[in-house]
């Protein structure tokens, strides 16, 4: 099937299910997959892990039952709300992953560091300023004959100004900032200890939200730096993000997702005795489409991702490398709503074009759903 067919038939089923019918600002990681994958495009629970200011409008409990994470943020008051959540991976934490395979001691490069615990806390100061505070540790260790050990820490702070997601409008900012520490440790066969404790980063997050019509802007802007050095390698990571994104609800139990954006990114990489290397990626423009309609119990969902990315690496004194590549990714998704528990899954693709593989599999690992999360909101 041709990607002009493919997108004709998506575009055509978007339409019909934006015909249909009203969606919640409380999501899931599943939820995020089947609409775009981008959370700063969405007002959901999702969002508390990038501004931990808004914790205080989504209590709730979640459990990603096949990503193996869970936790809860819970409404200690009014205007109190403590979260707590285990195991999360994120893509900072694959960086570090990928960086630590390729440095030190064969022991050190077997290391994987292991998501441990994200802690949130936000705390309403007055009606339109809201504080937040999240911190993450991650942590790995092999001990035999030689210790090898990898260990982050982050703490962020955001704020929430204006008005609230179910107040008037809507209209405020969110912000955070985020600071992270690496600390790497690894034994030579010399038995010669190596530490490097200023392996760092920080990241800014900043994002808008105004109300126009009966629709909601969202434009933001992403800032991140980081660098890790444990010898023989040193690697200096850069990233920015910035977009418009829109939530429109055009009828009753319909909520249209879309949304607009450039990423660029900036790797470098020096080695000892080897020549540095620089690789970098532009990924402009980004372009979400998403749709959620609930009928009844059920929300059923539809969400298009297109992306052109130019890569292009250089080793030192050599001639740059270029690559140019453009994807499109199609996700359906499928909710149900029990009161106050939703249960999300996303389809699995082979379902849909031959049924579940019950007893002989899929190549995607067969059933219904190749991801399932459960969500219960506290009451409000």
């Amino acid at each position: 099937m041709s990607r002009s067919t493919i997108v004709t038939r998506g575009l055509t089923l978007f339409c019909a299910l934006c015909a249909l019918g009203a969606s919640q600002t409380w999501g899931s990681g599943v939820r995020l997959a089947s609409l775009g994958g981008e959370t700063r495009l969405l007002l959901d629970t999702t969002n508390l892990f990038t501004y931990p200011a808004l914790a205080i409008e989504f209590p709730h409990v979640a459990v990603e039952l096949f990503d193996d994470w869970a936790g809860v943020a819970y409404p200690l008051s009014p205007g109190h709300t403590v979260g707590v959540f285990f195991n999360r991976p994120t893509e900072r934490l694959d960086r570090l992953s990928d960086y630590l395979s390729q440095t030190g001691s064969a022991q050190f490069r077997q290391l994987e560091p292991r998501p441990w615990i994200d802690l949130v806390y936000a705390r309403s100061l007055t009606d339109g300023l809201i504080f937040g505070f999240g911190g993450r540790f991650d942590y790995d260790v092999a001990d035999t004959d030689r210790e090898a050990s990898s260990s982050t820490a982050s703490l962020r702070f955001g704020v929430r100004l204006g008005e609230g997601l179910a107040e008037g409008t809507g209209r405020g900012l969110d912000a955070a900032v985020g600071v992270h520490v690496q600390r790497l440790e690894d034994t030579s066969a010399a038995s010669l200890t190596t530490r490097e404790t200023d392996g760092e980063g920080f990241d800014l997050e900043l994002r808008g939200r105004v109300p126009l019509g009966g629709s909601i802007l969202l434009p933001f802007v992403s800032y991140e730096k980081s660098s890790f050095a444990l010898a023989p390698v040193r690697r200096d990571f850069q990233s920015v993000l910035a977009g418009l994104g829109a939530n429109i609800e055009p009828a009753p139990g319909v909520l249209a997702v879309a949304g607009v954006f450039a990423s660029y990114t900036r790797l470098e990489e020096e080695s000892a005795g080897l020549p540095g290397s620089e690789e970098t990626a532009l990924s402009a423009p980004v372009v979400v489409v998403a749709s959620e309609t609930q009928v009844g119990s059920m929300l059923f969902r539809l969400g298009m991702r297109h992306e052109s990315t130019l890569t292009k690496r250089q080793l030192a004194g050599t001639t740059p490398v270029r690559k140019f590549d453009s994807s499109l990714q199609i996700e359906l998704g499928l909710g149900l709503e029990f009161g106050p528990v939703l249960l999300d899954g996303l389809l699995e693709k082979d379902f849909l074009r031959d049924g579940p593989h019950v007893i002989g599999g899929s190549r995607h690992g067969g059933g219904i759903f190749s991801r399932i999360s459960l969500v219960y909101r506290f009451p409000s």
